[in-house]
């Protein structure tokens, strides 16, 4: 869960579709970072990372009026 300027967004890790939890990452992005990354970008490393940056004031602050 997050929350911003404006209210609470919950972002999960994992989803569950008909019962199956999948990963909420999509394959793109794992590889995407993993381009850059290598080995270091795992499913729970890219996600505290889209956290932490969501999370900092600076980044809600520049972007409060999309948040």
């Amino acid at each position: 869960m997050h929350t911003t300027l404006y209210g609470t967004i919950n972002a999960p890790l994992y989803v569950y579709e008909n019962g199956e939890k999948k990963l909420n990452i999509t394959d793109y992005a794992i590889k995407e970072f993993q381009n850059k990354y290598k080995d270091k970008a795992t499913a729970e490393n890219i996600f505290a990372y889209c956290h932490a940056v969501l999370s900092s004031p600076k980044y809600q602050k520049e972007y409060e009026e999309n948040l």
